[in-house]
């Protein structure tokens, strides 16, 4: 995955507020390709008759770091949103606080 940090506006999001930014994520080339690979190839599993439809693909992103290293977001909100094309709207993973999510760390 490649990070790029982002005002938001060129790729149609709302404009970051003051002191604010967007973190995106994108698939390099070669990753959307063997997802489209793999998805082509769990669908064509899925639809055989001894399937019993339990395969599925996961992708994660790690921010509990990036909450930690950086005191000044303690507390503040935090939205993850996942585009899966350009021709799609976002739709939403999670959102809560800073707080919330280190919660969701395993200590």
């Amino acid at each position: 995955m490649r990070l790029v940090v982002s005002t938001g506006v060129e790729y149609g999001l709302p404009a970051a507020r003051a002191q604010r930014h967007w973190l995106v994520y994108n698939l390099l080339p070669d990753s959307q390709v063997e997802l489209e690979r793999l998805q082509k190839l769990l669908g064509a599993h899925k639809n055989q008759p001894q399937s019993k439809g339990g395969m599925q693909i996961g992708i994660g992103i790690a921010q509990e770091a990036i909450a930690l290293s950086a005191p000044a977001l303690a507390g503040s909100r935090w939205e993850s949103w996942l585009q899966v094309s350009r021709k799609e709207g976002f739709f939403e993973l999670w959102s809560g606080t800073t707080f919330d999510l280190l919660d969701t760390v395993p200590r």
